[in-house]
């Protein structure tokens, strides 16, 4: 038995299902500029975010039939996003390009941690420093304000692998700093 759908989401949601592609565009206005944030955090350009959110609503769309109705859409549509940087990530063409400056300049939500360092430039440098696993945590939680139990839907582990993995990104970047500044 699946349970209803959130009821902000409901008609949007079903509509889609039932394959409806006016819907769809409401969706799709809904959670862009959304997910176009997170890409643009992950991946470093906002042209490579775009590109990113639109192949996200493409699977998405291609995928509307294998949406769990019992979970939330938001959970879903942000996974396939990371999911789809993960794998612009992984190509030798991303390992060369990684600019995260962005972490710095657009980010209106940093964390005590992250708003008090300082160094802009150092900031930017731990933040390199970290896999790929602990920016997103950073991201979600720190930036985006994600709370761990969604942000651990959206990376498919527990809260508690987020709550460990935020403390080891936050302890690397608090560290990196303190040897970097004290120079």
């Amino acid at each position: 038995m699946q349970l209803p759908i959130p009821v902000e989401e409901n008609f949007d949601i079903q509509a889609c299902i039932n394959g409806d592609q006016h819907s769809f565009g409401m969706l799709v206005k809904s959670y862009q500029e959304r997910l176009l944030r997170l890409a643009h955090y992950l991946l470093g350009g906002w042209d490579d975010a775009e590109d990113a959110v639109q192949e996200t609503f493409i699977k998405a769309y291609k995928r509307l039939d294998s949406y769990d109705t019992s979970r939330p859409f938001s959970s879903w549509i942000f996974r396939i996003l990371v999911n789809t940087c993960k794998d612009k990530m992984k190509s030798a063409y991303w390992r060369k390009k990684t600019s995260l400056d962005v972490l710095y300049k657009t980010s209106s939500q940093e964390c005590d941690t992250l708003q008090n360092l300082g160094d802009k430039n150092i900031l930017i440098s731990a933040f390199e420093e970290l896999s790929s696993k602990r920016r997103q945590a950073i991201v979600l939680c720190d930036i985006e304000g994600y709370t761990t139990r969604e942000a651990g839907q959206i990376m498919h582990c527990s809260e508690s692998t987020v709550r460990v993995t935020l403390m080891h990104a936050r302890r690397i970047i608090r560290k990196y700093y303190l040897e970097k500044s004290t120079l």
